[in-house]
């Protein structure tokens, strides 16, 4: 790069200094001096400019690259808490069916089984909660309605009651729901960041494009507010 500003330099202030030393240049040879710095300055700039954008594009997919990853495991904990929900309850439901009939080494290994996926249930709370962005009121409510649900399997794992089991359901039909749109918005977030839009960019587009985000949070949250009688704010 040195060596460049000084063959720039060269082919302007050689001739200046010629001049003021009273010696003759050829024109012929200053102007083709001058071509050559121009021409070296100019693909100089380009080697600039296409090793800045490379550089741009590169940070660009290694941070789309970590919300990709990030949104694969989100995906993955989420399922994980639907499914142990369900097998939480249809266990429940099965050792109050069973309790009567069943052989007690049978009704005790369902129990055992009952509470390790009770405690598996917690575990994938914290862990998706700790992923989900507090700033973000669609994150709050994903957070809420899977606390909502994992209090209502664990009340029905000891008192199976249809209304609880219910309410279970609906929460977590209001969890894919929502999940979904989660996903989506972020994969869109991705894509635009990929290609170099702005916030401004995306924000004028959210205001002309509205997505369902309000929609599905306003669903969940009057949900939420019925099932808990108003306590829960968000």
């Amino acid at each position: 790069m040195s060596d460049f500003f000084s063959s720039v330099f060269r082919s302007f202030a050689d001739p200046f200094f010629a001049f003021l030393q009273g010696r003759s240049v050829t024109p012929q040879i200053d102007f083709g001096n001058f071509m050559v710095g121009l021409a070296t300055m100019a693909v100089a700039t380009v080697s600039i400019y296409v090793s800045y954008s490379s550089g741009v594009r590169d940070s660009r997919r290694r941070v789309a690259d970590l919300r990709e990853e990030w949104m694969e495991n989100l995906r993955k904990k989420l399922a994980e808490f639907s499914e142990l929900s369900h097998n939480a309850l249809n266990l429940a439901l099965d050792i109050h069916l069973s309790d009567r009939n069943a052989a007690p080494e049978k009704m005790n290994e369902m129990k055992v089984l009952l509470s390790k996926t009770n405690s598996s249930l917690v575990g994938v709370e914290a862990y998706i909660a700790l992923m989900l962005n507090e700033q973000e009121r669609l994150h709050r409510v994903i957070r809420e309605i899977i606390a909502q649900t994992r209090g209502r399997v664990a009340t029905f794992s000891h008192e199976p009651q249809t209304r609880l089991s219910e309410q279970a359901h609906d929460l977590l039909r209001l969890l894919e729901k929502n999940s979904r749109v989660l996903l989506k918005n972020e994969w869109n977030r991705t894509k635009s960041e990929m290609i170099g839009r702005s916030k401004l960019y995306l924000l004028i587009v959210g205001l002309f494009y509205p997505d369902e985000t309000k929609k599905i949070v306003i669903e969940s949250v009057e949900y939420i507010r019925d099932i808990t009688s108003g306590t829960v704010s968000l």
